[in-house]
C-alpha cells in the first residue's frame, strides 16, 4: 500500500509493529499503521481517489471553504436528520469554496 500511494505522489509516513490493547477483550495485538498528513496529501487523495462517505465530502467541504475543521459534536447534530445533512451538503455544492 505505502509504495502504491507513493507511486501516486503521496507523502507516506508509515509506522510498523506498534503494540496495541483491545479494551473488549484485554488483549495486546501488534499492528501497522499508515498516515497521509497534510493539506497537499488532502487535496491530491480527494482529486485521485476521493470520498463515498457523505459525511467525509461534508467535512472537506468544510474545510475547503472555511480553513478548518469542526468538532464532532458539530459533526453529529448536522449529520443527524437525513434532511439536515443534505441540505447543508446542497449548499457547498451549489456554492463552491472561493
Amino acid at each position: 500500500m505505502e509504495k502504491s500511494l507513493k507511486i501516486l505522489g503521496f507523502k507516506v509516513t508509515t509506522s510498523y509493529d506498534i503494540k496495541r490493547l483491545d479494551k473488549r477483550t484485554g488483549k495486546s495485538f501488534i499492528t501497522h499503521a499508515l498516515a497521509l498528513n497534510g493539506k497537499s496529501n488532502l487535496e491530491r487523495w480527494v482529486s485521485i481517489i476521493g470520498f463515498s462517505n457523505y459525511k467525509n465530502i461534508f467535512k472537506y467541504l468544510f474545510w475547503k471553504r472555511n480553513r478548518f475543521g469542526l468538532k464532532q459534536e458539530v459533526l453529529h447534530k448536522i449529520s443527524g436528520p437525513e434532511g439536515t445533512f443534505t441540505q447543508f451538503l446542497s449548499l457547498y455544492r451549489h456554492n463552491p469554496a472561493k
